[in-house]
């Protein structure tokens, strides 16, 4: 990863990236974005990601927040991955399917820590070929730093000897307020995409729908409905959505009590949005979640259509983030 890698010892501490407008603490758990610090409208601080108690609960809990997902983000029916040439069957890790990379996958590891620095922060971790089914042995970098004053850019990067699947993401979960005894309301949520996958009772996706006219649609700003009757919100308490990007930025969400707004850029073209229905009484720093106490935001590749990443030839990625806090208009679109 050119331009954030060095030579550092392994650690196990958190890395503090912070400027005047913003305070991040990574750690090499799961490569994960461990806590998010940003001001109001009146200037006072707030974590606004899901606060697990400590470093080691990224790789145990179910959650799997702050992690970086992979090789393969989502779920893989029967765990069976079609490449060219050739067909995987990968861990079955949730009942018969195949989950966010599977036990040994990038949000269950230590990664090493391979450079620090004020503003940024880059981690690396090496799988060797067949672990979980995956083939290849392949080396994985994740870089945070700071790009802005209140601006987190995301990189990846993934190096192989044989060909093999990746499609990795980020997994924290977003309440702007800081509030996550209670559920995630008073939201406004913004997704560059007409057309969402639809999913069947095990979270697979199964085609894809315009969201035109229904609860999922957020071509223009809407507070998120989890409890809309709709049945494709009856499968997972709530949203757990594969949106098909196609414009930028590709989310805008705000909270206009607070004036916090988060705005995301990226270059992969799909966007899972997860509702957190399934947050409630998950341990965290100071207590428990409520139901839908934060939203997800998982850029990746489109489902079933892994990056087939060849020797020679690195998958590199990126996904930036940019806070702040303002009074709100009554609407913001999309550049198309």
């Amino acid at each position: 990863m050119q331009g954030f890698l060095g030579n550092l010892p392994n650690s196990t501490g958190f890395f503090l990236l912070e400027t005047d407008k913003i305070r991040i603490k990574t750690v090499p758990n799961g490569a994960a974005l461990f806590r998010v610090e940003i001001p109001d409208k009146t200037g006072r601080f707030s974590n606004i990601a899901l606060p697990l108690p400590y470093p080691d609960a990224c790789i145990r809990s179910g959650t799997h927040a702050g992690t970086t997902l992979g090789p393969v983000a989502g779920r893989v029916e029967n765990g069976r991955l079609q490449i060219p040439d050739r067909s995987l069957q990968l861990a079955q890790n949730e009942g018969r399917n195949h989950l966010h990379g599977g036990p040994g996958g990038l949000s269950r590891q230590v990664w090493q820590t391979v450079h620090a620095r004020p503003d940024q922060v880059a981690y690396r971790l090496d799988l060797p070929d067949g672990l979980d089914g995956y083939p290849g042995n392949r080396t994985f970098w994740v870089g945070y730093a700071l790009t802005g004053p209140a601006q987190l850019t995301i990189r990846y990067r993934v190096e192989t000897d044989a060909p093999t699947p990746v499609s990795l993401s980020n997994h924290t979960y977003w309440n702007l307020s800081g509030d996550f005894a209670h559920p995630c309301t008073g939201h406004r949520l913004q997704i560059a995409a007409r057309q969402a996958c639809w999913n069947d009772q095990e979270h697979l996706p199964r085609g894809v729908l315009d969201v035109a006219g229904t609860p999922l649609d957020f071509t223009r700003p809407q507070e998120p409905a989890p409890h809309a009757d709709h049945p494709q919100l009856h499968n997972a308490l709530g949203y757990n959505n594969a949106y098909l990007l196609e414009g930028s930025p590709a989310v805008r969400l705000e909270h206009p009590a607070s004036g916090r707004v988060l705005t995301m850029e990226t270059d992969l073209p799909a966007l899972v949005f997860y509702s957190g229905g399934y947050l409630a009484g998950e341990p965290l720093e100071g207590g428990c979640a409520a139901e839908s106490a934060a939203f997800a935001l998982e850029p990746q590749e489109r489902p079933g259509l892994p990056a087939l990443v060849l020797p020679g030839q690195p998958w590199e990625r990126w996904i930036r983030l940019t806070f702040s806090a303002e009074q709100m208009p009554r609407q913001r679109f999309f550049t198309r």
